[in-house]
């Protein structure tokens, strides 16, 4: 009996192995997909048995998570999928980009405000009394894309003695709905999740800021089937219809 239960526990382990059955996965994620792996997260672990545990949070935060803690699934940007290829702490050939982001610019609901060209966004910049933003300082490249742009606009100095920066796109939207600030910049998915706000648009023409959401299995992985089976369900018409949902552009698998 005792080498029957040996044999069955060894069996149960290689199956485990092979499929990435009943895991838990880490997933270490940008702060744009926050509001889509809320809900991506239940549906895999009711499609698969594997319990989901995600962080999701700045650029800058993320990279110091995904290089000093255990974890199995990152989820990018394509600057950052080159530079942890380059260092070894993403699997090389398992980045898998799922879905496009773009920033936008959000208002309190009942705001009247138009920005449709870089004049309106610099007219939008100079007749704020606050501006909510995305904390550079925490890593955020959209509030540095933002603050670098302004400078451009000749508006720089204006942005930096409005802006009131937040620790992500989730908190500039609610301080948007409390009336902190005027208008804010953030990823539109995270903005859409935030009530009694309005996104007016993307950042209008040379401003615009798109990033691609590439999902990679983290070389420290202790699982790496169920790593590869939750970035194969990204790529579902499933998770792609949730994904679309958020105010993030689906793509087709392997396009």
């Amino acid at each position: 009996m005792h080498a029957l239960m040996i044999v069955i526990g060894t069996l149960a382990l290689a199956l485990h192995a092979a499929t990435g059955i009943g895991a838990e996965l880490r997933i270490f994620a940008v702060g744009s997909v926050a509001p889509i792996l809320r809900e991506l997260a239940p549906e895999f672990e009711h499609a698969t048995g594997n319990k989901v545990v995600y962080f999701a949070s700045t650029s800058g935060a993320t990279l110091k998570r995904i290089r000093g803690e255990p974890g199995d699934v990152a989820i990018i940007s394509t600057p950052m999928q080159q530079a942890l290829e380059q260092s070894g702490d993403i699997v090389k050939g398992s980045a898998t980009v799922f879905a496009k982001s773009s920033a936008g610019i959000a208002v309190r609901k009942g705001t009247t405000l138009e920005v449709k060209s870089l004049d309106q966004l610099r007219s939008a910049i100079l007749g704020a009394g606050s501006i909510a933003l995305v904390d550079p300082e925490r890593g955020s490249t959209l509030g540095t894309r933002v603050q670098t742009f302004a400078d451009k606009l000749g508006v720089g100095e204006d942005l930096r003695r409005k802006a009131k920066f937040y620790s992500g796109g989730l908190t500039v939207g609610e301080a948007i709905a409390k009336g902190e600030a005027d208008f804010g910049v953030g990823f539109i998915p995270e903005l859409m999740a935030i009530a009694n706000i309005e996104v007016i648009g993307p950042l209008p023409g040379e401003a615009d800021y798109t990033s691609l959401a590439t999902a990679a299995i983290l070389s420290a992985s202790k699982d790496a089937a169920a790593s590869r089976r939750f970035i194969e369900f990204l790529l579902s018409p499933k998770a792609q219809a949730i994904i679309q949902s958020k105010g993030m552009q689906g793509v087709k698998p392997g396009g």
